[in-house]
């Protein structure tokens, strides 16, 4: 017994003095620096706030964002030329916009910088909104919706003005919550190409009201005979539009044929990537070829027209072309019948549709309001029996 405790003795001795010569030893420079109490507190404090915003984050789904449209590029659904313009997408035409889901509550807004002025129509839920918010130059909140339950919404942005009256950029989505994936594309998808009727022009006033405001307070190119069509067919849709425009002559700078490839001509010679082919074209120009003739020009415009068809099958991937006519004058039929006709007719997807214009007009002689909704019947019934 006393032969193991000697060995127990001497080898509890052995550790501690193997212990005492491992901490005398270490060298001064290589000792574990201590931070201070003030370090410490400061990494603590750091450490804690990263963790707390963490958890905040993830505990509230419903936090305040403002997504740049850039940031916000695969979660929205653009309709119409929209081109990327810094961190912004510019909305320069005439029912362009966005659509976007989101999870979120409370308000809604779409930060957006203007020059000129123009009017919006706002969709929260599938449901037309009966404001009408005016953006004038400078920086404009445009809100889309307030004091929304926390849940999935939808919510769409369409411009009323056209292209004319004001350049616009789509800054940003103001929200609180989360953007979701973007709508589906529908199944069909029609470019409308033409002036001031399809750009909306004077269909919110009558024959009384006239002058220089028209193109801004009396005209919606959401409540076009273009709009309501694709809205009844369930369609996504482009419209390119310029009052005064045609196909040779008119009172506007820019003939629809020289501005076609662009994406906005006011913004200079951007070529437009048509990503997106259309299953449709409906073209509606003449009117101020008719108004505005000359000689030459009236006996060039059947081969003008057929180059700038051959143009958009071209751009567009072989898509079905109709020419709508006569919603404000009569005479151009004949033309436009020859067009598609010589182009290879129905066989060929080419189409001459004469639509209606009975009842009393918008603005300056062009088509209310009416008139539309009822030119929009009977394209949808032509393009439902193709």
């Amino acid at each position: 017994l006393m032969k193991k405790l000697g060995i127990l003795s001497f080898l509890f001795a052995l550790t501690l003095g193997l212990c005492a010569c491992g901490t005398l030893t270490q060298p001064e420079s290589e000792a574990v620096k201590v931070p201070s109490t003030a370090a410490s507190t400061q990494a603590s404090s750091v450490v804690s706030s990263t963790i707390s915003s963490a958890q905040q984050t993830e505990a509230d789904p419903y936090a305040s964002k403002n997504i740049t449209l850039q940031e916000a590029a695969g979660r929205c659904k653009l309709y119409g030329r929209l081109g990327t313009v810094g961190t912004g997408i510019s909305c320069d035409w005439a029912a362009a916009g966005i659509e976007f889901r989101a999870d979120c509550r409370g308000d809604v807004a779409v930060e957006m910088s203007c020059e000129g002025s123009a009017y919006f129509t706002i969709f929260v839920d599938g449901v037309r909104s009966e404001e009408r918010p005016l953006v004038s130059a400078g920086k404009t909140t445009v809100k889309l919706a307030e004091g929304l339950s926390a849940g999935e919404h939808t919510f769409k942005l369409l411009r009323q003005t056209e292209v004319a009256a004001a350049i616009i950029i789509l800054e940003s989505i103001r929200l609180d919550g989360t953007l979701l994936a973007p709508p589906a594309d529908s199944g069909m998808y029609i470019e409308f190409i033409g002036d001031s009727i399809s750009a909306g022009y004077g269909n919110l006033g009558n024959p009384q009201i006239s002058g220089p405001t028209t193109y801004l307070e009396y005209s919606d190119g959401t409540q076009t005979y273009a709009a309501l069509t694709a809205e009844k067919l369930k369609a996504d849709f482009s419209v390119v539009a310029i009052s005064g425009s045609g196909i040779a002559r008119g009172t506007a700078a820019q003939m629809i044929p020289e501005i076609y490839p662009y994406t906005s001509y006011r913004r200079g010679e951007d070529a437009y990537p048509f990503s997106r082919k259309a299953d449709i074209v409906v073209i509606n120009l003449g009117t101020n070829d008719l108004a505005l003739r000359t000689a030459a020009s009236w006996n060039s415009f059947v081969e003008d027209a057929k180059a700038f068809v051959r143009t958009v099958r071209e751009k567009q991937g072989d898509p079905t072309v109709i020419w709508v006519h006569n919603m404000m004058i009569s005479g151009i039929g004949q033309k436009v019948e020859t067009v598609m006709e010589e182009l290879g007719g129905a066989q060929k997807g080419f189409y001459a549709l004469e639509l209606p214009r009975e009842g009393e007009s918008g603005s300056d002689g062009h088509p209310s309001l009416a008139q539309h909704k009822a030119a929009a019947e009977v394209l949808t019934e032509f393009i439902n029996n193709l």
